[in-house]
């Protein structure tokens, strides 16, 4: 069964404070990490490929004008994750495939296997990890939208709530993740250097 069309979105505005330097330029496998996690998604074929980070940022990627979509954070923007999510897949109008820039380990075989194969996207989709839900490296579709402008309303920032609060709703899938390492993310130049010396088996 062929995938019916969707977009991508790769989450690269964090500002990274704790690393000390943009996470997004980290090299991994001799490439800047945002280079590596864009390529991740191109390769899945998606409709609409889009890039979000701060309008500042931009002249740091090299990326050519026809390879993705821009979305730049609002000036002054406090809404986090959730309000990009919402303004991005309510201009899409697809299912959107979402990734944050700071998942090295992702691969695009799990995603294309474990995300989008067998997907009618009645549902989103999201996993549940040791850590709980994980919100950034998951589907969301725009039958979500009423629901996220509801918790962007009432300042209820939290995705992890918003994917509880879907799948109550039947709007999105949780399923139990079992490479749970895929999903490892790094917040001080200690932990980056610790994920860099691990192995894993590829997924």
């Amino acid at each position: 069964m062929s995938t019916p069309p969707f977009a991508a979105l790769l989450l690269a505005g964090g500002r990274s404070q704790r690393m000390g330097q943009d996470k997004g330029f980290l090299e991994w496998q001799g490439e800047p990490l945002w280079r590596c996690q864009l390529d991740k998604l191109k390769a899945l074929k998606p409709q609409r490929l889009l890039l979000s980070c701060r309008e500042e940022q931009r002249a740091d990627f090299d990326v050519a004008r026809s390879e993705v979509e821009w979305f730049f954070d609002p000036p002054n923007f406090a809404l986090g994750p959730l309000g990009i999510l919402q303004c991005v897949l309510k201009e899409v109008d697809l299912p959107l495939l979402v990734l944050a820039v700071d998942m090295p380990r992702m691969t695009t075989a799990w995603l294309q296997s474990e995300v989008l194969t067998n997907q009618s996207f009645l549902q989103g989709r999201c996993f549940s990890t040791a850590a709980g839900l994980e919100p950034l490296a998951a589907l969301y579709i725009p039958a979500m939208l009423p629901i996220m402008e509801q918790s962007l309303t009432a300042n209820e920032l939290s995705l992890q709530k918003l994917l509880a609060k879907a799948n109550q709703q039947g709007l999105m899938e949780i399923i139990v993740a079992e490479q749970e390492i895929l999903f490892s993310n790094c917040n001080t130049p200690a932990e980056w250097e610790h994920e860099k010396g691990r192995s894993v088996r590829p997924a």
